[in-house]
């Protein structure tokens, strides 16, 4: 069953989620959004869903999507996962036939780059990642591959990315030193960023764990990292405020290494953000070029950026 706008509350009648008399008398409203995958706000007074279900139904849609089903079953049911659990929201249906997953819905809106919400995610970040049981496989992010000879980019502005990472070597070095380095040693989200996560009233949540594996624990670090050096390439946080912020990482052991899968994980994001550009995007050449600072000089980038 392939859902719509005019089809989840039905679904949800159908499967028990909702009754007949809460879809009479309580005002409900469904709102789409597409990306990697279908996605349903529902809202309701006494507590909405957020609704998921792969666009495509390809074999690597099928896998990203069961994988994140995984995790919410492993919170539940394996005792080595409990950590997980608190960082989850509710998963109220994991239907595989339809592949669709019911998840609470979290009011809260963006995460800003504060010191608490840093230390908050910093937190978070050392709880799933002391995870002892592996729960997935590894494999190494195909970001670290990006600037290998292969074929042309699916749009002219990744096709401009790749053009700049294979005109100069050193992107090519660093991205393969760092696929040298790489050691599966913890569970990972895979795609750690701020807006992959929800803070409300000192609370955690992190969504969106489609890409979870067993990798280094510097991917997601990174990930988290070049996240905040965003909002500051996008002029939303100041240095000073991102220096405040980021502190609490600054001594953690291995920061120039997280460092440097920080800028990887960066040129990752200026990929990601020319998803339908038709040439480079000013933002995306920032990203790249601080990238490229980051790799150079990631003891001296950790004094700037992280206030080390």
């Amino acid at each position: 069953m392939v859902l719509s706008s005019a089809t989840v509350i039905p679904y949800l009648l159908e499967r028990g989620l909702l009754s007949t008399r809460q879809v009479l008398d309580e005002p409900m409203d469904v709102r789409a959004f597409v990306s990697r995958n279908r996605g349903f706000r529902v809202n309701r007074p006494t507590g909405g869903w957020w609704v998921k279900q792969p666009k495509r139904w390809d074999r690597d849609n099928l896998d990203i999507f069961e994988r994140e089903a995984r995790c919410y079953w492993l919170a539940r049911e394996q005792p080595a996962f409990a950590a997980l659990a608190s960082l989850l929201p509710r998963c109220d249906l994991h239907d595989p036939r339809s592949r669709v997953l019911v998840l609470e819905l979290i009011e809260a809106g963006p995460v800003s780059v504060t010191p608490e919400n840093m230390r908050a995610l910093a937190d978070a970040l050392a709880l799933y990642q002391g995870i002892g049981e592996r729960g997935f496989g590894t494999g190494l992010p195909w970001a670290l591959s990006l600037a290998e000879p292969g074929p042309k980019g699916p749009t002219e502005g990744k096709q401009a990315l790749l053009e700049i990472l294979r005109r100069y070597p050193d992107f090519r070095s660093a991205l393969a030193q760092l696929r040298g380095e790489w050691r599966p040693s913890a569970f990972l989200h895979g795609d750690m960023k701020l807006e992959n996560c929800l803070v409300r009233d000192h609370r955690v949540w992190i969504l969106d764990w489609e890409l979870a594996a067993w990798g280094d624990s510097a991917w997601d670090v990174g990930g988290l990292l070049q996240s905040c050096w965003c909002r500051w390439i996008d002029g939303q946080v100041t240095l000073e405020e991102l220096r405040a912020a980021s502190r609490v990482f600054a001594a953690a052991p291995g920061i120039e290494r997280t460092m440097r899968y920080a800028a990887a994980r960066l040129i990752q994001t200026a990929w990601e953000r020319l998803q339908r550009s038709s040439s480079m995007r000013e933002d995306a050449a920032r990203m790249l070029q601080l990238s490229q600072n980051v790799f150079a000089r990631p003891g001296e980038a950790a004094r700037e950026l992280l206030g080390a």
